[in-house]
């Protein structure tokens, strides 16, 4: 069943993640830019307050989500960073001794 944002049609369910992925980003974009350009969703672009609220309570809860998620990937990251920085001081025959090379 080809997908129904007009673009080509979606083979697996991998394509079709990706192109959610993609619109989500997009449309994230597209909403913080909004918000922080001082555009009124309103009165520039003709939405309803209902259509707003909606908009603004998914923004919301989608740049917590990227909050915590950047959150956790730099966690990784640090962590990943001070294990290569601790295995970087030991000797050959102590990584051997720890089953680590």
């Amino acid at each position: 069943m080809p997908c129904m944002d007009g673009g080509p049609p979606c083979g697996s369910s991998d394509d079709t993640q990706e192109r959610l992925d993609k619109v989500t980003r997009l449309l994230c974009t597209l909403a913080n830019a909004t918000e922080d350009m001082g555009y009124g969703m309103i009165n520039d672009f003709g939405l309803s307050k209902r259509e707003k609220a909606e908009i603004t309570e998914w923004l919301a809860e989608h740049n917590e989500a990227d909050r915590k998620r950047l959150a956790r990937e730099e966690k990784a990251k640090k962590q990943k960073d001070l294990k290569k920085n601790a295995l970087a001081k030991l000797t050959a025959a102590e990584k051997k001794a720890l089953g680590l090379g």
